[in-house]
């Protein structure tokens, strides 16, 4: 056996190793709700299902359902969500990784279109990083 033998023998040992996020890659493919963030917000702010339920003005098998990722709420329920969980519509869809709402400063800086480094044009991916350091650095400060 060659070194390419052998590196192609240890490659398909390896390929065996399998890891599953099924459960979110499902989620993300259905409209792009994601119910395991629906799930650790409310847990994360202490909430009760009933309370959610009441604020949304859903059933609790509907609220369940979103969360168990079985049904995607409307836009409307999407938003009271948002509210009550102290998040965003477009991450609860899984279209930004920023949990937390923007305060203006933050909002201005992502809203920019000129925003460069070195000569380079950031990507909105970039502005979002940026965004969740400066929000998570000013977390850090204030609780101290």
């Amino acid at each position: 056996m060659n070194n390419t033998d052998k590196d192609k023998h240890s490659i398909s040992q390896n390929s065996d190793q399998h890891v599953d996020f099924s459960e979110d890659r499902k989620a993300e493919k259905e409209k792009g709700f994601i119910p395991s963030r629906v799930r650790y917000l409310r847990k994360k702010h202490k909430l009760k299902v009933d309370e959610i339920c009441k604020y949304v003005d859903v059933a609790r098998s509907t609220y369940t359902n979103y969360e168990q990722g079985h049904r995607t709420p409307p836009p409307d329920k999407m938003a009271k969500l948002a509210e009550i969980l102290k998040t965003t519509p477009n991450y609860l869809s899984g279209y930004s990784d920023i949990e937390e709402p923007l305060n203006d400063n933050l909002r201005a800086i992502l809203a920019a279109t000129n925003l460069n480094w070195d000569g380079q044009k950031l990507t909105s991916q970039q502005k979002e990083q940026i965004a969740n350091i400066i929000s998570g650095y000013f977390q850090t400060i204030s609780t101290k």
